[in-house]
């Protein structure tokens, strides 16, 4: 200060602050551990499914029996990882636009209404319906599916209403419809026509079409394309329509989307190998209990995951264990109906509580 220097200023370093969103480092870093975490999973589920596929493709195959066993062998494999794909983004979005943890794209009526399908078929056409043309079959099925879901959500988006009430309702109510004409025809049909029905309602990975094959993987393709761009705008559909509006997000808009991607991917699965009931529920269900996350970059992967380990662990159970007494989807069924048992008599206990 003698010399008549000023001291010298050093600027101050502020707190730490992460340049996202203005949010803490610390709840940054700790959304990273989690984000990881949740990666790492993924990667062991992959893993997971590798290994199972590999258990399935590869025992007792030789130089001989290669070119026979490997294509039909990878075509179940391929049709399961399909099923997966589609189930696991359909009951994902479904349960968000929602906020159900419980309902399915089921309660839609697709289920009921591919029965149905399958069920007139018969009754008109009889024995001459296994003439019929693969591709005409396939057809029908998804475009019926594709039109009662039409006009379920011409109820829903009819003018400035949205109300996924009236949606969830008018499927339930179309579902017991269709169940019932189903029921009421297969009653006229001849018994040896009825066992035709009966081998088209479960669903089977042994009489898989390969010439429908290629056109389900391209239609669940495109739809998969379509439905990646929502992926991070159901996490803000998560939090309900009245909070979309501040980050821009249109919720109808959104829920329109969703439900028409999940129209396609469930009729054409649905057509190509039979209903999945309890499927959805059951990897939706155990993929948010495992990653604890609201990111559905991480929860849609988990799901189609676990799915396709299902349905791997019950074809291997079923072929190799089982001796094909039972079908993949009876034990995926009772699996699934058991978890939603859990799941309703927890929410009863929870609805008690407050």
């Amino acid at each position: 200060m003698a010399s008549g220097k000023l001291p010298e200023l050093r600027p101050v370093r502020p707190a730490l602050v992460s340049c996202r969103a203005g949010r803490p480092a610390g709840r940054s870093t700790r959304s990273t551990v989690v984000d990881q975490a949740n990666l790492r999973l993924n990667l062991l589920l992959s893993a997971a499914v590798l290994i199972l596929a590999a258990a399935y493709l590869l025992p007792g195959l030789s130089a001989r029996n290669l070119s026979y066993f490997l294509p039909l062998r990878a075509l179940k494999v391929g049709a399961i990882l399909l099923v997966s794909f589609s189930t696991g983004y359909t009951a994902t979005a479904f349960q968000t636009i929602t906020d159900n943890h419980i309902l399915t794209p089921g309660i839609l009526g697709f289920e009921s209404m591919y029965v149905l399908v399958q069920t007139l078929l018969v009754y008109l056409y009889g024995s001459k319906v296994a003439l019929m043309s693969d591709h005409g079959e396939f057809l029908l099925s998804v475009g019926a599916m594709l039109l009662l879901s039409g006009l379920l959500f011409l109820l829903l988006f009819r003018g400035h209403r949205q109300d996924l009430f009236i949606l969830l309702l008018a499927g339930t109510i179309a579902g017991s419809l269709f169940t019932a004409v189903s029921t009421f025809i297969q009653v006229l049909i001849d018994p040896n026509e009825y066992m035709q029905i009966q081998s088209r309602l479960y669903a089977s990975f042994g009489n898989i079409n390969v010439k429908l094959f290629g056109i389900s993987v391209l239609l669940t393709a495109l739809a998969g394309c379509c439905s990646l761009p929502d992926w991070r705008r159901l996490d803000v559909a998560a939090l309900g329509p009245d909070h979309c509006v501040s980050p821009g997000v249109s919720h109808r808009h959104l829920t329109l989307r969703t439900l028409l991607l999940t129209a396609v991917m469930v009729s054409v699965s649905t057509a190509l190998i039979g209903p999945m009931t309890f499927l959805g529920l059951l990897t939706v269900n155990v993929a948010r209990n495992l990653l604890k996350t609201y990111k559905h970059r991480y929860r849609i992967p988990a799901a189609m995951l676990l799915g396709a380990l299902a349905l791997l662990a019950s074809l291997l159970l079923v072929e190799r264990v089982l001796a094909y007494a039972v079908t993949p989807s009876m034990l995926i069924n009772f699996a699934g109906g058991s978890y939603f048992i859990y799941l309703m008599i927890k929410e009863g206990k929870g609805a008690k509580k407050h």
